[in-house]
């Protein structure tokens, strides 16, 4: 640094720091990396408007707890044909209730869930509000009461005997299944005859044919009834509405679906459940690791049956990836597709996208879903966590939370990019990434994980009109949701970790549920002369400007001297001084001093400067501002030091 001295005179120019502009949270950087505008911590603390720093959302119980219940597990909002909302809270005992404004718990009837179930997604379709957990059959909920569809028994005593054909060298194999108005089953044991004829030559003038019967299913809708010349690779032949069928070779297989050896018929036990466009897309990732659901649509969307327009598909078997979350996203052409996310136990996978293409061969029109695996991409093992804002999909891995958008400057191509790297080191230090939640509210993707191991105990997030992460608020959620009340007021609401109670996030609310919070912002550790480190400043004052503070609020000044190494040069709190000698104008545009009589009440200033005297010599300077009361409000402004700079010889110590 080349030090000048002012015109005129022999001083030297006086050394001058402002910090106007303010940067994100940055724990990947050193103190002395960091520069004047990133913060190195940021508790407890959201940046507002122009990225000015400022005392979180707090956070208390929204109406009242759940009579007889010690917690809740998971929360979603029912939304009638006449826009009326009711919250459904899944207590831990299993039972659900539900509540128009959280004061008066109704218990809904129906069923029970699962207690083991650690996680729960909810979705609206049809006038239902599904439920899914990953450990009960597909739950419905109609605004009062729930329901789950009754799973049909596997269609047995299939036989079958010739008419006109005879015994002979050609093996003819045959499965059937039963379908309710939501799936399918497992196929029946397999039934063979031999013929003296291939199927393609029978003669229907004849009547030569195989007539097949079974045991009727009782609930059963529909059959649909499987063939193949070699045993075990049955595929749809027809669909029959009783327990008999004549198979007269007029009908022709549909190459692309096989005889399930699983059943779909109570609905699959979801773990997560999505609309994409106008179907569902659903994964069972304990029963069927590798499978994705999707339902028919329009009056059939319920229904995960081949015969209703449903089914499954397979991605890569055996890969060592399982499914772990899907949603509703676009190729990079712009095609909508339901996109899938796999893991691997290690919080990495891969993405895949499922487009559903269209066969007339045989006939009829064939629903084929054709799944692709997105290359060079990461999945997740976070479900809870994966939201779409901003045009783009947005997801928890061991790599960061990433972005899958479309490439920069390149068509039709999708890839995924780290947008946590500014907070690398505490991303990859977070614990029980599979309990992990996310939600976008106000502009912001909010994030509750765990630091502890267990449950979810701290809430970040990222800034997406600033692209600029905050790290961290110390209160962790289960779940968060979004409610609208009857006055029409949404709130954000989140599923506390302890408590039978759902939980209100707000910027009018201080304080944890009464209780106080601290708060603390840190620079980085700022040089006095950036290109020489010889060059040190005797700081006289330095100045943080707040808005509209309240509370306990305190600005500290640390310093990097010869001797000392890093260590705190003073501290002060931050008085909000109110206004008591306001001018204002009274009747026929009088002037009158605040000591009159009738003056105005006085009120909290816009912006309250705190100086420091500092009087110390340091090579580099850093701030701290803090508070620890529960009324405690603040907004960072702008910090400033002043101070006289000099080159100076080496310290010795420098020198070991």
């Amino acid at each position: 640094m080349n030090i000048p001295k002012l015109r005129g005179t022999g001083k030297k120019a006086e050394w001058k720091l402002s910090i106007r502009q303010f940067k994100g949270v940055a724990t990947l950087l050193d103190d002395i990396v960091l520069g004047k505008t990133y913060a190195k911590e940021a508790r407890n603390l959201y940046q507002a408007q122009d990225g000015k720093w400022k005392v979180r959302w707090g956070t208390a119980t929204y109406g009242l707890e759940i009579p007889g219940e010690t917690s809740i597990i998971g929360a979603g909002v029912h939304v009638s044909t006449l826009g009326v909302r009711k919250l459904l809270a899944i207590a831990g005992s299993g039972k659900g209730y539900y509540s128009s404004d959280a004061r008066t718990w109704t218990e809904a009837t129906g069923v029970t869930f699962d207690t083991a179930a650690k996680r729960y997604f909810f979705e609206m379709a049809g006038g239902y509000l599904l439920i899914a957990n990953g450990k009960d059959p597909l739950t419905r909920f109609n605004g009062t009461t729930f329901d789950r569809f009754v799973k049909l028994t596997v269609p047995a005593g299939l036989s079958g005997t010739r008419n006109v054909l005879t015994a002979g060298s050609y093996n003819l194999y045959y499965k059937v299944t039963a379908l309710n108005s939501v799936g399918e089953t497992a196929a029946s044991a397999e039934f063979t005859i031999t013929v003296n004829k291939e199927r393609n030559t029978w003669d229907s003038a004849s009547n030569e044919r195989v007539d097949l019967s079974w045991t009727a299913v009782s609930g059963a809708l529909k059959y649909q009834v499987y063939f193949s010349t070699e045993s075990g690779k049955e595929k749809l032949l027809d669909v029959v509405y009783t327990n008999s069928y004549q198979d007269t070779a007029a009908a022709v297989v549909n190459p692309f679906i096989s005889a399930p050896d699983f059943d779909t018929t109570e609905g699959p036990a979801f773990a997560v459940i999505r609309r994409s466009e106008t179907r569902l897309i659903g994964i069972d990732p304990e029963n069927h690791p590798y499978t994705v659901f999707f339902s028919g649509a329009g009056s059939e969307l319920f229904s995960f049956a081949d015969a209703d327009g449903g089914g499954w598909v397979k991605l890569d078997e055996g890969c060592g990836e399982t499914v772990r979350s899907v949603g509703h996203f676009r190729t990079g052409k712009g095609d909508p597709a339901p996109t899938v996310l796999t893991g691997n136990g290690t919080g990495r996978g891969s993405i895949w996208q499922v487009q559903f293409l269209t066969d007339t061969t045989t006939g009829e029109t064939i629903i084929i879903p054709v799944p692709t695996r997105i290359s060079g991409n990461v999945g997740t093992d976070s479900p809870g966590a994966v939201v779409e804002t901003k045009d783009s999909l947005w997801f928890p891995s061991a790599e960061g939370y990433m972005r899958l958008n479309n490439k920069e400057n390149v068509t039709n191509i999708l890839s995924t990019n780290t947008m946590s790297d500014t907070i690398r080191p505490t991303f990859q230090s977070l614990r029980a990434l599979d309990m992990m939640a996310a939600f976008v509210f106000d502009g912001k993707i909010i994030i509750s994980a765990s630091e502890g191991g267990e449950e979810n105990d701290i809430m970040f997030g990222l800034d997406t009109q600033l692209n600029e992460w905050f790290y961290k608020w110390t209160v962790g959620f289960r779940q968060f949701l979004e409610f609208t009340d009857s006055n029409g007021t949404t709130r954000l609401l989140g599923v506390p970790t302890s408590g039978a109670h759902l939980t209100e996030i707000s910027e009018n609310i201080l304080g944890d549920n009464g209780a106080a919070f601290s708060t603390s912002w840190i620079s980085g550790l700022i040089p006095i002369d950036e290109d020489d480190a010889r060059v040190a400043a005797k700081i006289h004052d330095a100045i943080a400007e707040f808005g509209r503070p309240k509370g306990n609020i305190f600005f500290e000044v640390y310093g990097l001297s010869s001797t000392k190494g890093l260590s705190l040069i003073g501290s002060k709190p931050v008085s909000n001084t109110l206004v008591s000698n306001e001018f204002w104008t009274g009747l026929l545009g009088e002037i009158t001093l605040a000591d009159e009589e009738a003056s105005p009440e006085t009120f909290s200033q816009a912006a309250i400067k705190c100086a420091l005297k500092v009087r110390k010599e340091m090579y580099a300077i850093q701030f701290r501002v803090s508070s620890d009361s529960i009324d405690a409000e603040y907004t960072l402004l702008k910090i400033q030091a002043f101070g006289d700079p000099r080159r100076k010889k080496i310290p010795a110590p420098w020198y070991g």
